[in-house]
């Protein structure tokens, strides 16, 4: 690696510890139990550098002229716990993984980090690697963020990063299918992230109310436990309706925009290749 991309790796990574700690020195927020994952990326010349903690996930727009088609490529690699290398980490720190269990002992959702010597279900994260989450760290969640640096040319022209909010409901080519038929617009970046947003949030919820549904028709004993369950979903519902208004409060952006909603994270860049 050459002096200059040492020096922009080591700002990159310098950058990331200055926020997690300024998350409890300067702002004072208590992040025993609370995190964020983050994917940042800086363009410099034809050289794009990602930095990446989480299960965020970066992807790049290539465009072919011939077909006049767009196809993602994917900038990062999500950091979870079930992933070989995170996993031994983890399970080397006193930490074990697991899935949730619902009332009839029936395994859901992604694998979760788990202190081995706690009955309390904490700190029940999905990510191996946050800034914040400060009471997984002596279980081998870490803040260290994994650099990539990538060539880009004239067919590199979007850069997408979301939340898994988004990619769970978006895929990476509908995505950037999306994106591309506006890209000659450069004022409308901001419809593309207000579309992506939408898509997501109506799927997430529309899945949550299956789910609800599906719970009422089975026989389940523990009525305590799934009371909670639903009236964490309903509370959810709730603020992703309300958090559907603030979509159309999207602001004008000349070349990008972003929004978050909940755990719905969007970022669109349009850039000339």
């Amino acid at each position: 690696m050459k002096g200059n991309e040492t020096s922009i790796f080591n700002l990159l990574y310098e950058t990331v510890h200055l926020c997690h700690k300024a998350l409890y020195e300067k702002y004072k927020i208590d992040i025993d139990y609370s995190g964020t994952t983050l994917c940042s990326g800086i363009i410099i010349g034809n050289k794009l550098y990602i930095s990446n903690i989480g299960d965020s996930t970066a992807i790049l727009g290539v465009f072919n002229n011939k077909g006049n088609t767009w196809k993602p490529q994917i900038l990062s690699n999500n950091h979870v716990p079930d992933s070989p290398d995170e996993n031994k980490r983890i399970t080397q720190s006193n930490g074990k993984i697991e899935r949730l269990k619902n009332s009839l002992g029936e395994e859901f959702g992604p694998y979760r980090v788990f202190d081995r010597d706690a009955d309390n279900g904490t700190p029940g994260l999905a990510m191996s690697r946050s800034i914040g989450d400060e009471k997984a760290k002596k279980l081998g969640v870490i803040y260290e963020p994994e650099l990539t640096i990538f060539n880009l040319s004239s067919e590199h022209r979007i850069i997408i990063i979301g939340s898994d909010g988004l990619w769970n409901y978006v895929s990476y080519e509908e995505a950037m299918q999306i994106a591309g038929k506006v890209y000659d617009e450069e004022k409308k970046v901001d419809e593309v992230v207000h579309n992506l947003m939408e898509i997501a949030n109506q799927l997430r919820m529309e899945n949550k109310r299956k789910i609800r549904k599906e719970k009422k028709k089975q026989n389940v004993t523990n009525k305590t436990n799934v009371s909670g369950v639903l009236s964490d979903r309903k509370n959810k519902i709730s603020e992703e309706s309300n958090n559907t208004n603030a979509i159309n409060d999207l602001k004008t952006a000349t070349k990008n925009e972003s929004k978050s909603a909940d755990d719905i994270t969007c970022l669109v860049i349009f850039f000339k290749g």
